[in-house]
């Protein structure tokens, strides 16, 4: 099966409404991620920020509702999965997905025992809504042996 389409069902399944109830409070966005080109939306943000327990991921659209996901991966090289689809990580795993209103944030948090120091890693944001499919900027970090973020 291609990735994209098991990244969609992915989608569908996680932000059913059973997997919405969620009545934890929602924890601080982070810092926005530098910009990597400007044929990213400027609506579409990913924002990356490495505490001393924690890595903490945020995703955000403030053009429409929107079914938010943020992926990894151990490589930068990016792939269009279909044609007029934007290109995303090629070798990728799904952290979390989201359903959110316009201008909202979803927040996604890891533990940071759940890292390996010294490994790169890359992370996308990606948004689906009204107006198709849309990726943030690539965002990246490696954890020191210290556990502090390079």
């Amino acid at each position: 099966m291609n990735p994209f389409y098991s990244f969609l069902t992915l989608i569908a399944v996680t932000t059913s409404p059973l997997a919405a109830q969620n009545d934890s409070p929602t924890p601080a966005a982070p810092k926005p991620a530098p910009v990597a080109s400007d044929e990213y939306p400027a609506s579409t943000k990913l924002a990356l920020d490495v505490t001393k327990d924690a890595i903490t991921y945020a995703i955000s659209n403030a053009d429409e509702t929107f079914l938010g996901a943020v992926i990894l991966s151990l490589s930068p090289k990016m792939t269009p999965y279909a044609p007029g689809l934007p290109p995303t990580l090629t070798d990728f795993v799904l952290l979390g997905a989201c359903f959110g209103k316009a201008g909202s944030t979803c927040v996604f948090t890891q533990p940071k025992k759940f890292v390996p120091p010294g490994v790169h890693i890359w992370a996308q944001g990606l948004v689906l809504d009204v107006n198709g499919l849309k990726v943030s900027s690539l965002a990246a970090f490696e954890l020191d042996p210290d556990g502090s973020a390079g």
